[in-house]
């Protein structure tokens, strides 16, 4: 339990602690049992398995009966309690799905963990999680328990009667941050953080009775399971679970569908975007993208070949999520002003529930715009890393939440001047010293990312014996010509490095390692010998 986490200074809203809730749920499946009694028989969640021909839907009722008798399971069989801790690798179907709300219904505490994670790394993490069972989808693990076996098996199980005794700031689940094993830190989420952040995403986005929500970002990461699991389920709306991406269909399944909403992020934009065929999609209002930056030209080739705006996000797993969002009401001026006529789209407002601000290197609030690191503090923001003291503390200074990002506020719109969007212009931690002179990897990945034949890019800080590090950048491009390539690469570089910089190294590959969220995996980006394209550019 983390009761007297609530009035620590990072938890309050404006000056609200947790224990004066803003929302009235004690845990996250009170919603689910309101919708099965208040509509049974609405879809919440249709499952579209790429190994599977047809889609197969629960309602609202009978989730919260496979959750009832999952949640009996895991009790009776596996005598699992509140506070006890199990690790799952879920898929993105409706079994891990009842197999996720079944642990939170009983209180206890889900380590959710990335089925495509390598194996020592998951290992590392049941370890350091100390959960005692494990659960896994398509037989992940000798040691697991099938997902798919144990829903079939649990469905036999007579319900749970009643929901036992919780508490709002129990631990619903535990998420790693991204980064190598020994850098990775377990985040603890509790129910009251996903009730407030899931209740300002539906709110946001509209998500009621009626509306149909296309997701297709893996639920074992932060915005899979709050936004597209989550969110909805507070909200009452249907939600339509992709396993997988796949540019050649994805834009026929919104129209089949007929999704109102669809969350993804900026890699998947790009690749639909380049589908030959076009469909009708009239119901759809607007993509959400988030978990990697979104570069301008994807926003104007969606909107030019789609006629659809894209709602850009941010947040990070520590802060349940989303922490701020673009309004979805913007006119059209001001969307073109903002999306697409930026040369860094904004990443929104503060969203319900936490509080947003850049402060200078001693804990000051900055002026609009002003660069500094990016702070939150609320009612979303985590408990804390896992029986990890350390990085509780260098998280958590100064009264906020740390969140290592750079950027900056500006005024939305001059007759507001308190509504305040943010723009993030990179990360602390991506900053190459090249002989003393300060440079931003994301400042190069985003003007590579801006030309119009790189299909993906990233920029890579690499040692150097003299000048401590140097660049080198790989490329994924439509350009058949590798000189016409690197003519367009050294130009876009001269806009951003100062001159007289050290040569930068250019390698075309493949693709471009990324999380399934869509982050550059800079640590796994290993420059390649000898490389595709040994050109020494000068910066």
């Amino acid at each position: 339990m983390n009761t007297n986490q609530g009035d620590a200074p990072q938890h309050l809203y404006f000056a609200r602690p947790w224990r004066d809730a803003l929302v009235p749920q004690t845990n996250i499946c009170d919603t689910l049992l309101h919708w099965a009694t208040v509509m049974p028989d609405r879809p919440y969640l249709t499952e579209l398995l790429a190994d599977q021909g047809n889609p197969h839907t629960t309602t609202y009722g009978e989730l919260a009966q496979h959750v009832r008798a999952a949640a009996a399971a895991l009790r009776n069989v596996h005598d699992v309690r509140r506070g006890d801790r199990i690790a799952v690798m879920p898929r993105n179907s409706i079994d891990s799905v009842i197999l996720l709300l079944a642990t939170a219904y009983l209180g206890a505490e889900a380590v959710v963990l990335n089925p495509r994670d390598p194996e020592a790394r998951v290992t590392e993490q049941i370890r350091m999680s100390e959960a005692g069972l494990v659960f896994a989808e398509g037989g992940a693990g000798r040691e697991s328990i099938e997902i798919a076996e144990f829903a079939k098996a649990a469905r036999q199980t007579a319900p749970l009667a009643d929901p036992p005794n919780r508490h709002p700031f129990d631990t619903a689940f535990i998420l790693f941050t991204t980064g190598s094993t020994a850098s990775s830190k377990a985040v603890l989420l509790t129910h009251y953080n996903l009730l407030v952040n899931g209740t300002a995403l539906a709110r946001h986005h509209g998500l009621v009775d009626g509306r149909r929500f296309l997701g297709v970002l893996p639920i074992s990461y932060a915005n899979g399971l709050g936004l597209t699991i989550i969110a909805n389920l507070i909200g009452g709306s249907q939600v339509y679970l992709l396993d997988r991406f796949d540019p050649l269909t994805y834009l026929s399944t919104l129209e089949a569908i007929q999704a109102n909403v669809a969350s993804l992020v900026p890699s998947m934009l790009t690749a639909a975007v380049l589908a030959r065929r076009i469909p009708p999609l009239p119901a759809l209002q607007y993509f959400i993208s988030a978990a990697a930056p979104l570069r301008t030209s994807t926003a104007r080739e969606v909107y030019d070949r789609l006629r659809m705006r894209v709602v850009q996000g941010y947040g990070l797993t520590e802060t349940t999520n989303f922490s701020t969002t673009m309004p979805t009401d913007l006119s059209p001026s001001a969307y073109e002003e903002w999306m697409l006529g930026k040369d860094i789209p904004p990443v929104g407002i503060a969203l319900f529930g936490n509080e947003v601000a850049v402060l200078d290197i001693d804990g000051r609030p900055l002026a609009n715009g002003a660069e500094g690191e990016v702070c939150m503090r609320g009612h979303s923001i985590m408990a804390g890393y896992d029986r990890n003291p350390d990085a509780n503390d260098e998280a958590f200074r100064d009264g906020w939440f740390h969140s290592g990002d750079i950027g900056y506020m500006t005024s939305l719109d001059a007759g507001e001047p308190d509504r305040r969007i943010l723009t993030l212009t990179g990360r602390a931690k991506n900053i190459v010293k090249i002989g003393g002179a300060a440079v931003s990897l994301d400042e190069v990945d985003r003007a590579l990312l801006s030309l119009p034949r790189i299909e993906d890019a990233v920029a890579l800080g690499v040692e150097d014996t003299h000048l401590g590090e140097r660049i080198v950048i790989q490329v994924v491009s439509r350009e058949a010509d590798a000189s016409t390539t690197t003519a367009t690469i050294r130009e876009a570089l001269s806009r951003v490095l100062a001159a007289g910089l050290p040569p930068t190294r250019i390698e075309l590959v493949a693709e471009v390692h990324r999380t399934a969220n869509g982050k550059a995996l800079r640590r796994l980006a290993r420059p390649e010998t000898p490389p595709a394209i040994d050109e020494e550019l000068d910066g």
